[in-house]
C-alpha cells in the first residue's frame, strides 16, 4: 500500500552530501527503500512492476528541488511533503513502453550533471547512458539511524506484529493447519492496519533443525509440538519484525528447555545493547550456548534487513538511533525455537519496542 511520512528534507540533504563526496551532483534512486527514505512515499510492492508503468524514481541534487517521478496510480491520496511531483505516463490505451516515459521525464533533471545512484536497483536503461556512479552502499549505511518520524512508523509496524502474534496464540491448537492459522493472523493484522498489507512470514509447525523457516502449508498442528511464527509486515514503507514459538498443548521437557535457553539469551543480550557495542560481540551474546545457522539480528527500517547486520564477523558498532531486530534460536533434531524482539538503541542502552508475549 502507498503511504507518506513526515518531511524528509534532512535525509535529502544527506543524500546530496553523499553524492558530492563521490564527485557527483545528483542522486537518482529507484529502490523502494531509498524512494521512501528520500520522499516519504511508499512505492507499492508485492506484485512486481506493473507492465504499463515504470517504477517510482526519486531525484535529489545540488541546486535541484527534490523530485518524485511516478505514474498517477502509484501515488498516495496525499502527495508527500517537501517533494515536487512529476507525473509520468502510467495506465493508458496505447502501446507499452513505460521506461521510455520515465527516461523522457528524467532527462531535463539530469542533463549535463554527474549522476549517482544505486546500481543494484537502477534500470540499465537509465544508469548506462548517465554513467552513474554507484552510491548504493553509502545510501544503505545512511539509513541505519532512524529519525523521529521514521521511529514512529516502525513503532506502528511493530504494533501490527504484536497483533499478529496475539492472534497466533489464540488460534494455535491441535488439529488446525498452518494455513488456517496464517489466514487468521494475517486478517487480524490487516484489520488493525485498515488495509491489505505486504507481510513476510514464516509459519512452521514442529520446528526443528530440518525445518525452521518457510511459508504456511497444509501441515496439521500436532499435540506436544510447537508452531514458530516470524511475522514482518510493511506499513507505509517501514517494516516491523517479530518471532515467537508457541507450544501446541502440553510442551515436552525438551521443548521447555530449548525455549528457556533462547529466551534467556535474548533477555541477556537486550540488557547489553548500547552504543559502541560491536555487532560481532552482540552476535556472540545472542548465540552463546545455542545452535542456529542464520544471523542473530539485523537493522530494521525501509528494508526488513537494514544495517547493521548482527553476524559473527560483524564489525559495525551500535549507535543511538539504530533499530534492531534480535532473533536468537536453537534448532535440534526434534525441537526448535526462535524468538525475536525489536529494540531501539538509545544513548545509554535500548528501548524494547516489541510487546508480544515470548512465553511458550
Amino acid at each position: 500500500m502507498g503511504g507518506r511520512v513526515a518531511p524528509v528534507r534532512d535525509r535529502q540533504a544527506e543524500a546530496v552530501a553523499i553524492a558530492r563526496r563521490h564527485g557527483t551532483e545528483v542522486v537518482v534512486a529507484c529502490s523502494p527503500a531509498a524512494v521512501t527514505w528520500l520522499t516519504g512515499m511508499a512505492p507499492r510492492i508485492g506484485t512486481g512492476l506493473a507492465p504499463w508503468a515504470a517504477p517510482p524514481v526519486a531525484v535529489v541534487g545540488v541546486d535541484l528541488p527534490a523530485t518524485l517521478l511516478a505514474a498517477p496510480e502509484q501515488l498516495p491520496a496525499e502527495p508527500p511533503a517537501d517533494v515536487e511531483l512529476v507525473r509520468i505516463l502510467g495506465y493508458h490505451l496505447g502501446s507499452l513502453d513505460p521506461m521510455a516515459a520515465l527516461v523522457a521525464a528524467l532527462e531535463p533533471l539530469v542533463s549535463g550533471r554527474r549522476v549517482a545512484g544505486e546500481l543494484d536497483a537502477l534500470p540499465a536503461r537509465i544508469a548506462a547512458p548517465l554513467a552513474a556512479v554507484d552510491i548504493g552502499a553509502a545510501l544503505a549505511w545512511a539509513r541505519r539511524l532512524k529519525a523521529v518520524d521514521e521511529l514512529a512508523l516502525i513503532r506502528a509496524a511493530v504494533r501490527l506484529c504484536d497483533v499478529g502474534q496475539a492472534e497466533l496464540r489464540a488460534q494455535a491448537r491441535p488439529g488446525r493447519t498452518e494455513l488456517e492459522i496464517w489466514a487468521s493472523v494475517r486478517a487480524q493484522m490487516e484489520h488493525a492496519a485498515g488495509h491489505p498489507l505486504v507481510v513476510l512470514a514464516d509459519v512452521v509447525s514442529a520446528p526443528s533443525a530440518q525445518r525452521f523457516e518457510g511459508p504456511a502449508g497444509p501441515e496439521v498442528l500436532r499435540p506436544s509440538t510447537a508452531v514458530l511464527a516470524d511475522l514482518a509486515p510493511r506499513l507505509d514503507g517501514y517494516w516491523g519484525d517479530s518471532c515467537a514459538t508457541v507450544a501446541i498443548g502440553t510442551a515436552s521437557r525438551e521443548l521447555r528447555a530449548c525455549h528457556g535457553r533462547v529466551r534467556d539469551r535474548l533477555h541477556a543480550a537486550v540488557e547489553r545493547v548500547r552504543p559502541g557495542l560491536q555487532a560481532g560481540a552482540l552476535d556472540q551474546l545472542l548465540r552463546r550456548g545455542l545452535d542456529f545457522p542464520h544471523h542473530a539480528g539485523h537493522g530494521l527500517g525501509t528494508t526488513y534487513h537494514d544495517a547493521p547486520r548482527i553476524v559473527p564477523e560483524g564489525r559495525d558498532r551500535l549507535e543511538a538511533g539504530m533499530v534492531l531486530a534480535l532473533e536468537p534460536a536453537d534448532y535440534g533434531a526434534e525441537v526448535g525455537v526462535r524468538l525475536e524482539w525489536v529494540v531501539h538503541v538509545t544513548a545509554d542502552g535500548c528501548e524494547i519496542l516489541s510487546t508480544h508475549d515470548l512465553g511458550l
